[in-house]
């Protein structure tokens, strides 16, 4: 009676199976260049930002004017949570002069 290798040997077993032959080698060696180029090309944000956009939701907030986006009209395209904490931060620094200790996103 023979034992039998523990099922985490079997699957380091096939892993290194398909990692032995040269075409798999190739083919996740180029989708890992793939992955990478596409990382590399789009590092910078196009158009607004986020960081912008939640930072604008936030003076908002804190000059009382609600949740707007850009033309003053009321938005729920993104989660308010993150502007309104930093429209709450934002209130609270301008009540006590402290504006420009105003935390960006």
């Amino acid at each position: 009676m023979s034992a039998q290798p523990p099922e985490a040997t079997k699957i380091t077993l096939r892993v290194r199976s398909i990692l032995n032959e040269p075409r798999n080698r190739v083919i996740l060696g180029g989708g890992l260049a793939l992955r990478l180029l596409a990382l590399v090309l789009q590092r910078d944000p196009v158009g607004l930002s986020d960081p912008l956009l939640y930072q604008r939701f936030a003076q908002g907030i804190a000059a009382g004017r609600g949740y707007q986006s850009f033309g003053d009209l009321p938005t729920a395209y993104y989660p308010p949570g993150y502007p309104f904490f930093l429209g709450a931060i934002q209130w609270v620094c301008d009540r006590l002069s402290i504006g420009s200790a105003m935390p960006t996103a």
